[in-house]
This record gives C-alpha cells, structure tokens and sequence, in this order.
C-alpha cells in the first residue's frame, strides 16, 4: 500500500525536476545565443554583425558637447596639449591594432611635456594644479606605466585609466583652439578593468577600440564630443605693474558630463567634488 502512496510523488517531483532542467537549460542557450558582445566565438556571422549593430544602434549620434572649461591656458602652452594629444591618439591606435610599436616612446613624450605644461598656471585658476592635483598625478604614474610596459594587456589598463584622467583634465581647459582635428570621445561599456567600463579618445569618428583591438574593433555603446577652448578666452598675454605674466579670458561655459557611466574612477570624483565647493 505504502508503494502505492509514495510512488505518485517520486513520480511528481522527477517530472518538476525535469522541466526545470529542461528550462534551464533552455535560458542558458538562449542567453549564450544572445550575448550583446561581438567576442561570442559561438555567434555565427549573422549573430556576429547583429551583435555589433546592437552596441552601436541608436548611438550615432554625438552627445552634446562636454564643456566645463574653467582654466584656459596661453597660446604656447595649448600647443603642449596638442603634443600630449597627437601622442596620446598615437597610442590609442597602436592598441587598436593589437601592436605596441613606439607606444613606450610616445607615452615619454606625454610624461615630458606634461612637465612643461605644469610650468604654467593659469591666471583665471591659481589654484589649477593644487585643485587637480590627483588628474595630475594619475596622468603623471600611467604615462611612466606606459613608458616601461612591454604587455599588452597590462599597457591597456593603464591607457584606460590615464584616458579617464586626460578627459577630466581637458573637460576643463578645453581641447586647444587651433587643433587641427574634432576631439570625439567614445564609451565601450565593455571593459570591466578599465575606469567608465572602457572610455577614450579619438581625433575622428570612426570607432577603434583600444581595449579589445581588433577582435572588437567597431564595438562602443556611446560617443560625445570635447569642447574646444573658445578663441575670446584664449586672449593674450600681457604685463601687470610687477612683471607677471597673465591671460586674460572670460568665464567658461556650463558642465555635461558627455554621458560618462557608472564605475567613477577617484579623478572623476575628485572632478565632480569640485564642482559643487
């Protein structure tokens, strides 16, 4: 009798344990399937394509610009940051391509004119390099990281994170006036080690990801633009009664974030805590 009794609930629970079996297994396919990362070597060519348009759909346009420019450097030292910039694109690139190249020697010349660039203070800002001092520092130790990696991976890190750093700083001097170039600025959102999930530069619009290079070449979740150092603000240098040099300009424009994600790196704190003292 007892065989009877027990025999239909053994026979309940292996039917229940079946289908949550075969459910499970089910959603776990169908979530390998539809991973939003072009990397999915399960993905067949058209996932693969589908996987791309998914990051990249409804981002094409520019996010306003970012522009909370509140020191302005003189004409000769806004060619310094021009310097910084080409070798930093430089390195962008070569990561890009899966390759180091003379990414070492460009991330010298970064360290070396950042030295020079700090010779200076703006008038309109005296306190710029004691407010920004961690910007500055974090710039500083990623470029030496740079100048000595021979490893790839690690060289990626350390190119997100002084990227995070150098956005913060030209999100307030502004990307100098005569640059040749637009300054875009893009959001991988897949780069879990890197500060914003993965956020760089570039001095065009067509998307070369550094953090996953060649395998991910395409992928980004959002792009913005840099504000350019408005040419009234730049104005000329001149004399006061003691000798001093100073700049004069005018009051910068108001802050948008340029769509920066979760993961706030201490820069970016740093940045922000700033703005509301």
């Amino acid at each position: 009798m007892r065989y009877f009794t027990t025999q239909p609930i053994s026979l309940f629970f292996l039917i229940v344990m079946l289908n949550f079996t075969s459910g499970c297994s089910k959603n776990l396919s169908q979530m390998e399937l539809s991973l939003d990362h072009p990397a999915n070597h399960n993905a067949t060519p058209t996932q693969y394509q589908a996987s791309i348009n998914t990051l990249t759909s409804n981002h094409d346009e520019n996010i306003e610009d970012t522009a909370i420019i509140t020191a302005v450097f003189s004409e000769g030292r806004q060619d310094d940051i021009s310097l910084m910039l080409n070798a930093y694109f430089d390195i962008g690139d070569q990561l890009a391509e899966d390759r180091l190249g003379d990414l070492n020697e460009q991330a010298q010349t970064i360290i070396e004119t950042f030295h020079h660039l700090e010779e200076e203070t703006p008038s309109d800002a005296p306190h710029f390099w004691h407010t920004h001092q961690l910007i500055a520092e974090t710039i500083h130790d990623q470029a030496h990281e740079l100048a000595e990696l021979s490893d790839i991976k690690a060289a990626r890190i350390a190119y997100g994170i002084l990227s995070d750093a150098w956005i913060h700083f030209l999100q307030v001097t502004g990307i100098p006036t005569h640059y040749e170039k637009p300054v875009h600025g893009f959001v991988c959102g897949m780069a879990k080690d890197i500060p914003e999930q993965g956020i760089w530069l570039q001095d065009d619009q067509e998307t070369r990801n550094p953090y996953f290079g060649t395998s991910m070449l395409m992928c980004h979740r959002e792009k913005f633009n840099m504000a350019v150092t408005p040419s009234s603000e730049v104005g000329e240098m001149r004399k006061d009664t003691h000798g001093k040099e100073h700049i004069t300009n005018q009051h910068p424009p108001g802050h948008h974030d340029g769509g920066h994600s979760s993961g706030e790196s201490k820069a970016g704190a740093e940045q922000r805590k700033h703005q509301h003292d």
